[in-house]
């Protein structure tokens, strides 16, 4: 008799890179399973490090701590965030940002990052603290896509300064 033993994906890969599970109870779902910053209007261009600050160019995410056991596989795998053209699109994007994701709006550029006011700043590292998301990079990013971009979400799109790649 062959036994076949079932591991939950949560179990066996870091705390990272598991992915959402969007059936567990609504007990068990954090209040704020992940983030959407809308960053229109703001000549932003994606990255695959993109970070996050606050007015006082505090690193906010990916921290500096964060960055001590970053897995730099799950980046290049996974990116920092993922991006996309519409709010719409964001929202159904649940396989990494889950179904109770918060909107916050950035303010600013940093380079090829993002500025929050600091109340958006103290507001994201208060849910993160309670609900632990930004961990998993449960981040999508809405940017002003060039007309010849498609629909999809394009963090696999781009090189690792945040061009996107050559054709082949």
């Amino acid at each position: 008799m062959i036994w076949l033993l079932l591991i939950p994906l949560w179990l066996v890969l870091p705390s990272h890179a598991a992915p959402f599970d969007a059936r567990v109870e609504t007990e068990q779902q954090p209040l704020v399973s992940g983030v959407i910053i809308d960053a229109r209007g703001l000549a932003f261009s994606p990255s695959m490090g993109m970070r996050l600050f606050n007015e006082q160019e505090e690193q906010i995410y990916t921290t500096p701590q964060m960055n001590e056991n970053l897995d730099i596989d799950a980046v290049i795998a996974l990116g920092t965030a993922l991006y996309t053209g519409s709010l719409e699109q964001a929202q159904g994007l649940t396989y990494r940002i889950g179904v109770q994701a918060k909107v916050l709006r950035a303010k600013t550029i940093r380079g090829g990052d993002l500025v929050l006011a600091d109340p958006d700043a103290e507001q994201l590292l208060r849910w993160d603290q309670r609900d632990r998301f930004l961990e998993r990079f449960a981040v999508v990013v809405i940017w002003d896509r060039p007309a010849d971009f498609d629909d999809s979400p394009i963090r696999s799109k781009l090189s690792p300064r945040g061009v996107p790649s050559a054709p082949r």
